[in-house]
């Protein structure tokens, strides 16, 4: 769909089409963990890069007979994003991007979620959500997700008969997201692991999908011109992301230098949280660790890699030091931040 910025200026044009085309990827179309699916988009074409969609079919097994389940939305397949244009490096991506948007679904519930039938939206224990029939200790569900956030995430349009090759490379996640149960057979069973089975996943029949519109008015093409001529180029405005993951004791410095400083984005989990061959983390619905389901029920459940915790402590206080600045203002509980983050957070469905 074309981006609501652009609509008015679509009516008023008299050769308007769009469409979605499938984008195949280079090498390999089945991949697993650490691994890059890449994808060429469409030359000469102007492509809504906010629709860029990845498709294909995920499975998690474990070995020593134990049970996999994959992680909530299955964006979180995906560790990194890199685009590059005419060979040079748009967009590196930063490292634990699937944290970030795992961190903006919890404080945005279902604006940044999905279509349960399509993302798998939550992990289940034994009756899948998408076909309503029991799993067996492989999981199988077939995919199409987006909103990988950065340049995926932002209404921009962009014409490829103005630049380079525009190459999208996904990197695969590592194989701790992927929980590992004892068993499915009771709850109980479900969240432990005794450590002997070893948790992997894969990805099939990998493919892409983008839309693509074409304007044979020529009032477009008048518009380009005239912008290059004036400033010489065209600008594309969107968010990169800088990451930075420390165990915390007490303070935590990170640096990154920037002339516009949009969002700050910090998450706390357990250190014992992050590894592989975990069990999955029930959510207990309460507060913090509730997550912002989007099912009702008393089973709802998280992987371990993406369980955002409250700081232990009834007098746990926080600031931010920017530059010697701070923000806010006053030592701020958790439960301050929260409503901080939420005054600030983006209307439903803008770029984050």
């Amino acid at each position: 769909m074309l981006p609501p910025v652009l609509l008015n200026f679509a009516n008023r044009l008299s050769a308007y089409s769009t469409n979605v085309v499938r984008l195949e990827c280079q090498g390999a179309k089945s991949v697993g963990p650490n691994n890059q699916v890449r994808f060429t988009l469409p030359a000469n074409a102007l492509l809504n890069m906010k629709s860029f969609a990845v498709h294909g079919t995920a499975e998690a097994a474990a070995t020593n007979t134990r049970w996999a389940r994959l992680p909530p939305d299955l964006v979180s397949l995906f560790d990194r994003i890199e685009i590059s244009i005419g060979g040079v490096q748009l967009s590196a991506g930063c490292s634990h991007q699937n944290v970030l948007l795992a961190a903006q679904r919890a404080l945005m519930g279902s604006d940044k979620g999905g279509n349960l039938g399509f993302t798998h939206g939550e992990m289940v224990r034994n009756n899948s959500y998408h076909t309503g029939g029991i799993l067996g200790s492989v999981e199988n569900h077939p995919f199409a997700v987006q909103g990988f956030g950065g340049l995926l995430d932002s209404e921009v349009v962009l014409d490829s008969s103005l630049v380079g090759d525009i190459v999208i490379t996904l990197h695969t996640a590592p194989a701790s997201i992927i929980s590992v149960s004892n068993d499915a057979n009771s709850t109980a069973n479900f969240i432990s692991h005794n450590a002997t089975g070893v948790g992997s996943y894969t990805l099939s029949n990998v493919f892409g999908t983008i839309e693509v519109m074409a304007i044979s008015d020529p009032t477009y093409e008048t518009l380009a011109k005239q912008l290059i001529a004036q400033k010489g180029f065209l600008e594309i405005n969107y968010k990169n992301y800088h990451s930075s993951v420390q165990t915390h004791n007490g303070a935590s410095r990170f640096n990154v230098s920037t002339q516009s400083l949009d969002r700050i984005w910090c998450t706390f989990r357990d250190a014992n949280g992050i590894g592989p061959n975990l069990p999955p983390q029930r959510k207990t619905g309460f507060g913090f660790q509730s997550q912002h389901p989007r099912l009702g029920g008393v089973e709802m459940y998280l992987s371990a890699a993406f369980r955002f915790r409250k700081l232990q402590g009834e007098n746990v206080s926080m600031q931010f030091s920017l530059n010697g600045a701070l923000y806010p203002q006053f030592p701020a509980r958790v439960e301050d931040w929260m409503y901080l983050s939420n005054q600030s957070l983006p209307p439903s469905g803008k770029d984050c």
